[in-house]
């Protein structure tokens, strides 16, 4: 669930709002007028500037257009993205053999660190 749960907030912010009623500025690449009023994406972080709030990931922009709890959320943006892969390396190594990513597992360790579960 947790993989599932990553995936999900790492979606592309642009994509998520091409697919609401949302309007993208024909002046400011970053800027978008929705039904919650007018924001900025910077990659993964939006702003409404409209009401000063903002977030990080697909999940709390959904949150934010639709006011809607995380469950809700999750479980749209699944349904409407799940076209979304898991990735094909199962091993990917990072310049030594102590310093590996499990893709499969969602776990990275690096030097001096505990694996970190994401």
């Amino acid at each position: 669930m947790k993989y599932q749960i990553e995936l999900i907030r790492n979606i592309d912010l642009n994509l998520v709002l091409s697919r609401t009623e949302a309007k993208k500025d024909p002046h400011d690449r970053a800027k978008w007028h929705t039904c919650r009023g007018i924001l900025s994406v910077t990659g993964r972080k939006f702003m409404n500037w409209s009401t000063g709030t903002g977030g990080g990931g697909a999940i709390d922009l959904f949150m934010h257009l639709y006011q809607c709890d995380f469950k809700t959320a999750l479980a749209e943006l699944w349904q409407n993205f799940s076209n979304i892969q898991r990735p094909n390396c199962m091993l990917c190594y990072l310049k030594t053999t102590k310093n590996f990513l499990y893709l499969n597992e969602m776990i990275t360790t690096f030097p001096g660190s505990y694996p970190i579960s994401i």
